[in-house]
């Protein structure tokens, strides 16, 4: 893709980032935000697939676009909306600046490992990494919600 389509890319991921998050909210509020958390994994796994299709046409930039946007609008309205159930609430302050810290290194480490995995092997590579990460993810939260934990 061209790089003077960047913005567009970035307002698409944006402008479905915002659509995605409130109905995201609003169907966690009844299925519960752990599922919702892992739908959202789901989407990230869905970005992932539908970029290591060989093909690379415009049509695959903007399917690719609006599931990362799926994906950002449900994870992250989902990640901070799980904080309160899990930390006391003497301790919330606490809890969303360790929340962020470990977003921050996670998100650091991550770009590090995939940008390592794109330069030193190639983008199937980076791209193979980040969905068996969003795969497992899923799966992890696809457990919690089984063991009861995600009901609501």
């Amino acid at each position: 893709m061209p790089e003077q389509y960047l913005p567009l890319v970035y307002m698409l991921i944006n402008l479905v980032h915002a659509a995605v998050a409130i109905p995201a909210g609003t169907i966690s509020d009844r299925v519960g935000r752990e599922r919702m958390l892992a739908v959202g994994y789901g989407f990230l796994a869905a970005t992932n697939v539908i970029l290591l299709i060989p093909s690379r046409g415009v049509l695959t930039a903007i399917a690719a676009t609006c599931a990362f946007g799926l994906y950002a609008g449900t994870v992250e309205t989902m990640q901070r909306a799980v904080i309160p159930r899990y930390a006391e609430q003497k301790l919330r302050g606490t809890a969303y600046g360790m929340y962020y810290l470990t977003v921050g290194v996670s998100y650091l480490a991550a770009n590090v490992v995939v940008g390592l995995l794109w330069d030193s092997i190639g983008l199937s590579a980076a791209l193979t990494y980040s969905l068996v990460t969003s795969v497992t993810a899923c799966l992890i939260m696809m457990f919690i919600t089984s063991a009861g934990k995600g009901s609501n």
